[in-house]
């Protein structure tokens, strides 16, 4: 969820818990009323069916966002694009998964978020030290 987030405008994750949370709502909910041969057949022939059931499941997620915390949707496309997207990345991941070094990429993830913090907090040092010379 967390990658789809990245990769739609106007989807954020205000929690990873919550994002965990909406997973499993949604993949609780998506059993019982998505049909996953439906999904597999839709770049054959795009039914009214299958339009019908993509609707459904991104009202089901707009639903599930507005009544779970963890992740903020600003408008109705957003959440009607983020099941499909999900499904496409979770597919994605579990095609190429086992080829890509998680591990490097956690580390790689890691020394950004130290870089960034370092650098704001290097920004927020020089704007105490900028306030307290105009004071003085």
């Amino acid at each position: 969820m967390l990658i789809t987030c990245l990769l739609i405008p106007r989807l954020s994750v205000s929690s990873p818990f919550g994002a965990l949370l909406i997973v499993v709502a949604l993949a609780f909910v998506n059993s019982k009323y998505w049909d996953a041969a439906l999904f597999f057949s839709v770049p054959d022939h795009f039914t009214t069916r299958a339009a019908f059931l993509f609707l459904t499941n991104g009202l089901i997620f707009w639903i599930l966002v507005k009544l779970l915390p963890g992740i903020e949707v600003e408008g109705i496309l957003p959440a009607l694009l983020a099941p499909i997207v999900f499904t496409g990345v979770s597919l994605i991941i579990n095609r190429y998964g086992d080829q890509v070094d998680w591990m490097a990429i956690l580390d790689y993830v890691i020394q950004t978020l130290k870089t960034l913090k370092g650098y704001f907090d290097h920004a927020e040092l020089q704007s105490r030290l900028l306030n307290a010379t105009q004071l003085a």
